[in-house]
């Protein structure tokens, strides 16, 4: 399948449904150190730093763990929220998620590592509308993976997980963002590659996937250490 700029957008829509398990390390100048991450969706998550010093390992056992959440218009209430995986969106020919669940009682955000940045690294749902525009899409290999690139430049309405954690580069203000070169792997959907082009070239995130939907075991997510 060749990508074009609707089929990256719809990849970059897609990536909770794409995969259930999946293992790799990354480089972000948002984490202190490059690190290793193991991830069962959906919401079980163990990260390592090197030589295997484990940092943090988490499961959520529900959506929203418990908290109380504001109906549009409405009083607070309990919710029994839905996993991405369980609200079931329209698929496309090309087997893309079409269309997003928008409700308020989906729960997007798990497993959640530190901050948005890496939720929108996992979901780089950010690319999908029309607050980017996209050119010279193409296809590349990502450490030995299929991903497709693209130039991602900011509009007016660029609308990002979290503005000060944006996927695209910002300033210190965060009121500003950059273009970039991003990579989506094509198995995934998940962001591997942001490199800044201005005001000089420089990689903001490289990822390299290990494995997708390979068992893991339930020790892998037990034990916490800080």
């Amino acid at each position: 399948m060749e990508p074009t700029p609707a089929r990256f957008r719809a990849l970059a829509r897609s990536s909770p449904w794409r995969w259930n398990t999946v293992t790799f390390d990354w480089h972000d100048p948002h984490v202190t150190d490059p690190s290793r991450a193991w991830i069962r969706r959906p919401a079980a998550l163990r990260v390592e730093r090197p030589l295997g010093r484990c940092i943090t390992t988490s499961t959520v056992d529900r959506p929203f763990d418990g908290m109380m959440r504001a109906k549009p218009g409405g009083p607070l209430l309990p919710v029994e929220g839905v996993w991405p995986t369980d609200a079931r969106p329209p698929f496309d020919a090309d087997g893309f998620v079409a269309s997003r669940p928008d409700s308020f009682d989906v729960d997007y955000d798990q497993p959640f590592h530190q901050n948005y940045h890496w939720v929108a690294m996992l979901d780089p749902v950010e690319f999908a509308d029309d607050g980017v525009d996209l050119s010279d899409v193409r296809p590349v290999s990502h450490h030995g993976r299929a991903a497709w690139e693209a130039r991602v430049t900011p509009n007016g309405s660029y609308d990002p997980r979290c503005p000060c954690c944006s996927l695209l580069p910002g300033d210190d203000s965060s009121t500003q963002f950059a273009p970039a070169v991003i990579r989506l792997d094509v198995t995934t959907g998940i962001c591997v590659h942001i490199e800044r082009i201005q005001p000089e070239r420089a990689v903001n995130l490289d990822v390299h996937i290990i494995s997708v939907d390979t068992p893991l075991s339930d020790t892998l997510f037990g034990t916490h250490w800080s």
